[in-house]
């Protein structure tokens, strides 16, 4: 039964239940898919390469953008639009490249939407893919979203892999192969699966229920994100080292965008989002945002950022629970809880000092914290603690 209504969600929602128990944990805890359906058509695929790698928030911004500048929105007058314009609208290259290519496939008919819709998933899936610039993740969003096929199950999405990781309790994230592979109990109804483990990622997180596609475009020639990263990593760095207390932007990003362009593989994302949080967000910081941050901290792989984000933290937890949380995250890292290295621990270490000097009823807890230290060998770490013991 496609799940283009909410009574066929339901439907196919109570067939996955009966067929696995920890969705039905899941669900007696909670966890609500919502309906997540979406126009079909040349616009709807557009507006899934644009959700690639952003937050809703960005894409849609991005998506209303092009639109605006394409009118009426078709593959004829967007294969018309100078690239000057597109790029205006906040589109990058890569996705220049996949828009205008689905564009000229639409416009050829070697892209009949209308026929999609009565293929099976498959066929679609293949069909889709056959179009340069459409990946498997983008086909699989598209047949989900737009088309209804309760079976399809987009296994590269980094969000449900890390949902599947924690709902399955593994030891590490699945990849995209191990992921196709655990769908398959949930088939036929994996697509209601795969809005089960959305929802469930968003509780987790305490963030935006965000889709967080993996990299398609590969062949761009970008380098990886760490080495991209790193050239131009000292200004955002600053920035979040040194925040700006007085900078207040007219239209200040939300903080699903900002944690997004952290994490996504775009370097100039990355510096975006960090510079933002560093110089931009001074306030309006809750307990809710202090648990995505702290995720962010215990997911970010480049270090220098890893270790920058933890004193940013701490400066803009502004009331008790934000607080709190994160002292807790911030102490599992300096007790290296979470196997962090010296110079990790000496980051948490220092963002809890300032955390703790920000919020004096922390001081039990801080002092209690560095009596239970062992530096470990490091030399560094036995002269913070001589100082504060």
């Amino acid at each position: 039964m496609l799940i283009d209504s909410e009574a066929a969600l339901q439907a196919n929602l109570r067939g996955l239940l009966a067929l696995d128990p920890v969705m039905a944990d899941m669900h007696a805890a909670g966890v609500i898919p919502p309906l997540r359906k979406r126009d079909g058509g040349f616009g709807g695929l557009i507006a899934i390469i644009m959700a690639q790698q952003l937050s809703v928030a960005s894409a849609a911004a991005i998506t209303a953008r092009l639109r605006a500048a394409v009118a009426p929105f078709s593959p004829e007058n967007l294969l018309a639009t100078p690239v000057e314009t597109l790029i205006a609208a906040g589109l990058s290259q890569p996705k220049i490249r996949a828009t205008i290519s689905v564009a000229e496939a639409a416009a050829s008919g070697r892209l009949d939407f209308e026929a999609l819709a009565g293929m099976s998933g498959e066929a679609a899936h293949a069909a889709l893919v056959d179009v340069k610039g459409i990946g498997p993740w983008t086909a699989d969003i598209y047949l989900l979203f737009c088309l209804g096929h309760p079976d399809v199950f987009p296994a590269g999405d980094l969000a449900l892999q890390e949902a599947a990781r924690l709902a399955l309790h593994l030891e590490t994230r699945p990849d995209e192969t191990l992921m196709a592979t655990l769908a398959g109990r949930w088939s036929p109804y994996r697509g209601v699966a795969a809005l089960m483990l959305w929802a469930f990622y968003a509780v987790t997180r305490g963030r935006e229920g965000v889709i967080s596609a993996p990299a398609e475009l590969a062949d761009t020639g970008r380098p990886s994100p760490g080495r991209a990263w790193r050239p131009g990593r000292r200004a955002a760095l600053a920035a979040l080292l040194q925040p700006d207390d007085s900078a207040s932007p007219p239209d200040m990003p939300g903080w699903a965008d900002i944690l997004e362009a952290l994490h996504a593989s775009d370097v100039d994302m990355r510096r975006a989002g960090a510079a933002t949080l560093g110089g931009q967000l001074t306030g309006a910081f809750d307990s809710r945002h202090a648990g995505a941050l702290a995720g962010r901290i215990a997911a970010e792989p480049e270090p220098a950022l890893r270790r920058a984000l933890m004193p940013a933290a701490a400066r803009l937890a502004s009331d008790a629970a934000s607080a709190s949380r994160l002292f807790a995250a911030l102490s599992r890292v300096a007790a290296s809880q979470d196997g962090g290295r010296p110079a990790d621990r000496l980051a948490a270490l220092g963002a809890l000092d300032i955390l703790t000097r920000r919020h004096p009823e922390l001081t039990a807890r801080w002092r209690r914290l560095l009596a239970s230290l062992d530096a470990g060998g490091s030399r560094r770490l036995q002269q913070f603690l001589a100082k504060r013991l």
